[in-house]
Parts: C-alpha cells; sequence; structure tokens
C-alpha cells in the first residue's frame, strides 16, 4: 500500500508547479486519505492541544470540537481562523 500512495503523490506533484509543491509526512498524508478530519490531523501534526487553537483563534473549545468530530460544519471564515491558528493554507482544511 505504502508503495502505491507514493506513486499517486508522485504523479500528483508531477503537475503541480513547483511553487504549489509542499512536503506532507506520510502519516498525515496516509490519514487525509482516510478521510479523517483535516483541522484534527492537521492540529495534531503541529502538537497544538484544542485550548491552543482555541485561545490563537478566537473559537470556543467545544466548537472546535464539534468540527472535528464532524457534528457541525465550519463556514469559509471560520476555517480561516482555524488555519490560521494552525499554521496552514484554508485549503488543507477543506476535506
Amino acid at each position: 500500500m505504502p508503495q502505491i500512495l507514493t506513486a499517486a503523490a508522485t504523479a500528483v506533484m508531477s503537475h503541480m508547479p513547483i511553487a504549489d509543491r509542499r512536503l506532507v509526512p506520510a502519516d498525515v498524508l496516509d490519514r487525509l486519505l482516510n478521510d479523517e478530519n483535516p483541522i484534527r490531523i492537521w492540529r495534531e501534526h503541529r502538537g497544538l492541544p484544542l485550548s491552543a487553537v482555541s485561545e490563537r483563534s478566537g473559537l470556543a473549545e467545544s466548537y472546535l470540537m464539534e468540527l472535528e468530530f464532524g457534528e457541525r460544519e465550519p463556514s469559509l471564515w471560520v476555517l480561516g481562523l482555524i488555519a490560521k491558528a494552525i499554521d496552514v493554507p484554508v485549503d488543507d482544511l477543506i476535506g
């Protein structure tokens, strides 16, 4: 399976402009491909607890938990706040 993922990632990246290429750790890529919540994946990858994202974004921890568990859908504005808080492009949070 890892060879398939590597081949797929290579194929995708070969069609991307160099400026758009970013290395994504294999464990993050695996989780994203398994349809886990991208907010949670990137938050955990950055080593941030919910409390830190809450403080940085101004959003309640309970609301962030609802987003991570798929109980609520965030607006683009909320995704922007979260993206800034965890230092990723908004596109990386849209699953």
